[in-house]
């Protein structure tokens, strides 16, 4: 009989897809049109064993919702994936207390995960302080944990040892890595091997690769709009046919090139422009991220004529 842990390792796979939080012109968040969204992405394919969806993520703009804003965005998540596809909660406040009383107010609402990233205003934590860190909220919020080692975002990346000692932990059950560093991604991936569900973070950039490594799925920021090619890309990897999903990785390789070009955070609104463009909801980001340019708008809608999904 599979443990709860692994029960919840084996859902946590697949195609990851931080969805955007979609805002109305008067930038209040657009309630239907994330019901929308998660509507198509379920239609299109994103599933138990396929893939699953996170809300206030990086891409959701976690970090300009209030707390009640987020708490909303959480019950429309719940509400329209139930039994669906499983949902992760980004849970990344500064504060441990705000985490761990967003992480209680998630675990009640029942969603699949929580993904936390480490302390990260006092520079580079020491091994006390991640350990410490996610000892806490997993005491206090009974969650499943997803470890989140995002390196652009703060300056730690999480040595292989001290996320070793964390995937030991029963709330532990899965790590998003987005370190730069892919020599270690693969070092981790085989010493996390049956512990936990292990994330390439960095996307369709690092795949097949990863994949081939032992990954168990990666993060898509382009499967909000196109999920079909990262599905398509997983399912082909999955299957062991690495060379039809590196054909798939150079399909996508120029959007890819122009979603992350340019000023880090603009790959935000011009994912939202991508979805607006193809009938779904995006709408604009609130300051103060950077506003991407008519030249970068312009080569994504190129690029998914190219495609052929517009």
């Amino acid at each position: 009989m599979l443990s709860k842990k692994e029960i919840i390792m084996k859902r946590l796979k697949g195609v990851s897809v931080p969805m955007i939080t979609p805002f109305t012109p008067s930038y209040e968040i657009d309630e239907e049109g994330l019901r929308k969204n998660i509507k198509f992405l379920i239609n299109s394919g994103i599933k138990e064993g396929q893939g699953f969806l996170l809300l206030l993520g990086t891409t959701g703009e976690f970090s300009n919702l209030t707390r009640d804003e987020a708490r909303r965005i959480v019950s429309i998540g719940v509400d329209e994936c139930k039994e669906k596809v499983p949902l992760v909660v980004g849970v990344n406040h500064g504060n441990i207390s705000d985490a761990i009383e967003f992480g209680q107010y998630a675990t009640a609402m029942e969603v699949d995960a929580i993904l936390v990233r480490p302390p990260y205003y006092w520079g580079v934590p020491s091994e006390e302080m991640v350990l410490k860190h996610y000892t806490k909220i997993a005491n206090e919020t009974k969650a499943n944990i997803i470890i989140y080692n995002r390196c652009l975002s703060y300056l730690v990346d999480l040595p292989v040892e001290t996320i070793i000692k964390l995937s030991n932990m029963d709330q532990i059950v899965a790590l998003k890595d987005g370190t730069p560093d892919f020599k270690k991604f693969d070092k981790t991936i085989k010493a996390l091997s049956g512990k936990i569900s292990c994330i390439n973070g960095f996307g369709e950039i690092y795949e097949p690769y990863s994949l081939l490594m032992g990954a168990d799925g990666f993060l898509s920021c382009p499967a909000n709009f196109v999920p079909q090619y990262s599905l398509k890309l997983f399912s082909l990897a999955r299957d062991g046919n690495f060379l039809g999903a590196e054909k798939i990785h150079r399909t996508m390789l120029p959007l890819l090139n122009t979603l992350f070009s340019g000023t880090y955070g603009q790959f935000i609104e011009l994912t939202k422009h991508a979805m607006v463009t193809l009938g779904l909801a995006g709408g604009p980001v609130r300051d103060p991220l950077p506003s991407a340019t008519k030249e970068q708008k312009s080569n994504i809608a190129q690029y998914l004529k190219e495609l052929n999904v517009l």
